[in-house]
């Protein structure tokens, strides 16, 4: 039995960042993996075909006239609710990932040495 691909949407405003996660999630054949920078970006670019959205939870931070991560996790519910989100974030705080996850976030990764391991955890559970 082969898998088929399974696409990613991944959205990540730090470019070092998405670099790394593109390095280790690259390699994998199974895997199709796609960036954007911005929140508007991922609500335009999600499709039927996304499997997964992992999602800068400090998205723009430093730019309040765009989407940060909680606005476009709640777009992305609203428009597609069944679209499994992985929420990153540099800091974690209990509070956050409760409403987070409220909101419709499957899991929350603090971005830390093993994050790529632990979405990759996920991705293959959904896989199987």
């Amino acid at each position: 039995m082969t898998k088929e691909q399974f696409n990613i949407l991944f959205v990540e405003d730090d470019d070092l960042f998405a670099e790394m996660c593109s390095d280790y999630f690259g390699s994998n054949p199974l895997l199709s993996f796609q960036r954007v920078t911005s929140g508007e970006e991922a609500i335009r670019e999600v499709t039927s075909e996304t499997n997964l959205v992992v999602l800068d939870y400090q998205l723009s931070a430093s730019n309040m006239l765009v989407m940060n991560g909680l606005q476009t996790l709640n777009a992305l519910k609203k428009k597609f609710p069944d679209l499994p989100v992985i929420v990153l974030s540099a800091t974690k705080n209990e509070a956050i990932v409760k409403y987070l996850e409220e909101a419709g976030a499957g899991a929350f990764v603090e971005k830390f040495e093993g994050a790529f391991d632990e979405v990759n955890d996920h991705i293959e559970n959904m896989r199987n």
